[in-house]
């Protein structure tokens, strides 16, 4: 899945950490044959709603509260 897909897998003798997308199950079948997964929702708003929602509820508190933004173009 290309686009706006993000993951990110960190490998050590010890084992493995996956940090991956969000999808409507967390179940994964791994099987012999490769990975099954449910596909994480298709169009970018509805993976980064909440995100959006958070960065618009930071930006709205720092003007009200007359401080610098958490995010800037900076």
């Amino acid at each position: 899945m290309y686009g706006y897909d993000q993951r990110a897998e960190v490998f050590g003798s010890l084992g493995c950490l996956i940090a991956d997308n969000d999808s409507d199950t967390r179940v994964a079948l791994l099987a012999a044959t490769g990975i099954q997964t449910d596909n994480p929702p298709y169009f970018f708003l509805q993976r980064y709603f909440q995100a959006y929602v958070d960065e618009m509820k930071s930006f709205v508190e720092a003007v009200l509260e007359d401080r610098e933004p958490a995010c800037s173009f900076l």
